[in-house]
């Protein structure tokens, strides 16, 4: 996982990566990634993509994280707390799979839908007048019996 991580580090810039072995065996892997100023949360989402190699063994969830300050105006504030309060916005954990694209190529191991419905919860982030995401975060899980994590 680390190898697969690292190699998206490589390919996209402004990135973190952190992995770790739970005790029951698994092991979480997560990638940063800042959005560069001028570029759109959804055109930092398809660059991430893009530069992932085959992850077909995991679980993948994609988010993201948007920018808040306590010491921030009230606008601000409200802006938030419209938003439940909360700071990110993340898929639920999917397996990847291997696919035929739109070109009729067989792709092993992309994470298809989990993309295109962080791009799509960026969107309406964005379009609502929301906090601005500020950052991308994909999260990956390898379990030995295959079980779905239970992200929060």
């Amino acid at each position: 996982m680390r190898e697969v991580l690292e190699h998206t580090q490589k390919e996209a810039e402004h990135t973190r990566v952190r992995v770790h072995t739970n005790p029951d065996g698994t092991i979480d892997g997560e990638l940063r990634m800042a959005i560069p100023r001028g570029v759109t949360a959804s055109e930092a989402l398809i660059n991430l993509e893009l530069s992932l190699p085959s992850i077909r063994q995991y679980w993948v969830s994609v988010g993201v994280i948007m920018s808040f300050r306590e010491k921030e105006g009230d606008e601000i504030r409200q802006r938030y707390d419209r938003f439940h309060g909360l700071r990110g916005a993340f898929t639920h954990p999917q397996r990847s799979f291997d696919y035929i694209n739109e070109s009729g190529v067989f792709e092993r191991g992309r994470t298809g839908y989990n993309f295109v419905t962080a791009r799509d919860i960026a969107d309406n982030i964005d379009s609502a007048g929301h906090l601005k995401p500020t950052e991308i975060v994909l999260r990956l899980r390898w379990d030995q019996d295959g079980r779905r994590p239970n992200w929060g």
